[in-house]
């Protein structure tokens, strides 16, 4: 009975924190723990750093201009490659290694790492107004 009155009073000590907020938080989730995250860990960290912060390549975070671009660019870029004329190293082509669902969880990385601006202005780019 004793046992039975401790665990009813938390369980409600518990429910009450979680309706004021002052339940103890989960830790928010990596971008990097999603799917699109481990790719990028595991085929784009040599260029791009290992918190896409840039390096080789540019940056893929909210700091570079992945943002400016629609969703078809970024596509292209990731399949085709990137040749800037003059740059001292290429983007390769990943679309003979990355499946489009591959290359679609890279986008959705990116993007998890961008602001709400960049992302919106990124979607209307993109023609999801």
């Amino acid at each position: 009975m004793k046992q039975a009155l401790v665990n009813s009073l938390s369980l409600s000590l518990v429910a009450f924190l979680g309706l004021t907020g002052c339940a103890p938080s989960q830790p928010a989730i990596s971008p990097f723990d999603s799917p699109g995250g481990r790719l990028f860990l595991q085929h784009c960290t040599d260029c791009h750093g290992e918190r896409a912060q840039g390096g080789v390549g540019p940056p893929l975070d909210a700091t570079g201009h992945a943002s400016d671009h629609p969703d078809s660019e970024l596509i292209r870029g990731i399949t085709q490659g990137v040749r800037r004329p003059g740059a001292s190293a290429e983007m390769p082509a990943w679309g003979g290694r990355l499946s489009p669902r591959e290359v679609q969880q890279l986008i959705e990385f990116m993007k998890s790492l961008w602001t709400d601006d960049q992302r919106h202005v990124q979607s209307v780019l993109t023609g999801n107004k």
